[in-house]
């Protein structure tokens, strides 16, 4: 009971997944239906080394590619279906202890975690990728049968990250404009 590995796998495929593109003349999002495949597989290990203490990791690898596309949409067979990043990964240390607190009985807990999303495209013609980005999150707190109370920061470095954007255009120097 020290060392739990879960392992997963999967494939899905969709036919007529929307997926939307902005148009900035028109300044209008437009859905184009396309076939799309994603597969990937999921591995994640979770240790009790010490009583109290858990560590955490996992790793994920996502293929998500458009199979079929009408024609004059913009969209090419193989293109990758936007937000969906090829690589991800977590870790965390939690500790974590028995605390009475008059007649309420309890467990006091400190968690970090780490975490990271890999590249994503933000449109199905592929016309741009997002920068992959990490971050650290901390929480502590108390938990009972009945309640919780925790204090957390998300973002502890404050990293600077673009979660989802759109074409908005191109600059005089003919670069995509995000």
């Amino acid at each position: 009971k020290r060392l739990r590995i879960n392992v997963a796998g999967f494939l899905n495929d969709t036919t007529d997944e929307q997926l939307f593109t902005f148009n900035p003349i028109a300044a209008q999002f437009f859905v184009t239906n396309a076939n799309t495949r994603t597969f990937g597989s999921e591995l994640e290990l979770a240790a009790t080394p010490l009583p109290g203490v858990t560590l955490t990791g996992a790793l994920a690898l996502l293929n998500a590619q458009v199979t079929q596309a009408p024609a004059n949409s913009g969209v090419s067979v193989g293109n990758v279906v936007p937000y969906a990043p090829s690589f991800t990964a977590s870790l965390a240390a939690q500790y974590e202890f028995a605390v009475e607190i008059g007649r309420l009985s309890g467990n006091v807990f400190g968690r970090a975690e780490y975490q990271y999303v890999g590249s994503r495209q933000i449109d199905p013609a592929n016309s741009y990728a997002l920068d992959p980005y990490s971050v650290v999150n901390l929480r502590a707190g108390w938990t009972t049968q009945s309640f919780d109370v925790y204090g957390y920061a998300q973002n502890l470095f404050n990293a600077e990250y673009i979660q989802s954007g759109f074409r908005a255009g191109g600059s005089p120097a003919g670069q995509i404009v995000v």
